[in-house]
């Protein structure tokens, strides 16, 4: 809590986070140096199967829920776009690192913006890839990059780590269905 590790019984015993992090110097002059290494996992409580006659059960934590959107400038004569803008809003459970959560927010969209308007595969009728070379395998590029908004609910996930829920599929997954429903 508030950057520090601390004993939960006697807050007055504990350190910060970056002095463990970082190599703690003991008082006396005694250094610990090196890195923190460590192991853990964690599971979930109380997953269930679903039952197969009621569909009733809890097979997976609490689903990361979001909102995408896009705004397009549509040439009406040529049938030309440009995406202009994307919108991800998103509850995440608790946001740790903002600004790591952002950066993966906006790489999600920028895949899911590929996906759909430039990359793929151009297959024949025996489903082989006629794709001669990556050459013809177009990606996006800074240019093409729309300007990205992110903002973050938060409803913590009491069950998860540390409130969090997973953030990087929801971004990606929504583009399709903005930039088509836009475009119609």
């Amino acid at each position: 809590e508030n950057e520090r590790v601390f004993v939960a019984d006697e807050p007055e015993h504990g350190l910060s986070i970056s002095e463990i992090a970082l190599g703690y110097v003991y008082p006396n002059g005694n250094a610990v140096y090196g890195q923190i290494i460590g192991k853990g996992r964690y599971i979930a409580k109380n997953l269930t199967d679903i039952d197969k006659n009621t569909g009733a059960g809890h097979p997976d934590l609490e689903w990361t829920l979001g909102a995408e959107g896009v705004e397009i400038e549509v040439d009406l004569r040529t049938g030309k776009y440009k995406i202009v803008k994307a919108v991800c809003c998103i509850d995440v459970g608790k946001v740790i690192n903002p600004q790591m959560a952002h950066g993966q927010i906006v790489g999600g969209m920028a895949m899911g913006i590929g996906y759909t308007v430039m990359e793929g595969f151009k297959i024949n009728s025996r489903g082989q890839i006629r794709n001669d070379t990556l050459r013809d395998f177009k990606i996006m590029r800074y240019d093409d990059a729309p300007d990205y908004i992110v903002k973050f609910l938060e409803t913590p996930q009491h069950d998860g780590p540390y409130g969090a829920r997973g953030l990087g599929e929801q971004s990606v997954i929504g583009m399709p269905g903005a930039i088509s429903n836009a475009l119609s």
